[in-house]
C-alpha cells in the first residue's frame, strides 16, 4: 500500500482559515499552476477528508487533530496529508 505524502503548514491554527487551498495544491504537486488548481476546485476534482470541495480556503473545521486529507480526483495515489505545525 502506498502511503500519502505529508505536507506541513507552518501557519498557526488561528490563520488556517486564510490558508489558500490553491497554494497548497501547488505546493503538494497536485496542481501545476493556480489556474489549474482553481479549475480542479471548480469542477469538483478536489476532496478534503473524502468530501468533494470547491472552496478556495481551508476552514479550522477541516482539520481533525491538526490533520486533514487532501486529494485530487478519485485516485488514492493523488492524496496528500496536510498537517498543521503546532
Amino acid at each position: 500500500s502506498q502511503t500519502a505524502a505529508t505536507l506541513t503548514l507552518t501557519s498557526g491554527a488561528q490563520s488556517v482559515a486564510t490558508t489558500s487551498i490553491v497554494d497548497v495544491l501547488i505546493e503538494a504537486n497536485l496542481a501545476s499552476s493556480k489556474s489549474e488548481a482553481r479549475k480542479l476546485l471548480a469542477s469538483g476534482g478536489i476532496y478534503i477528508n473524502d468530501q468533494q470541495s470547491n472552496k478556495e480556503n481551508f476552514e479550522a473545521s477541516d482539520f481533525h487533530d491538526g490533520v486533514l486529507k487532501l486529494r485530487r480526483g478519485k485516485a488514492l495515489q493523488n492524496t496528500v496529508i496536510v498537517k498543521l505545525k503546532q
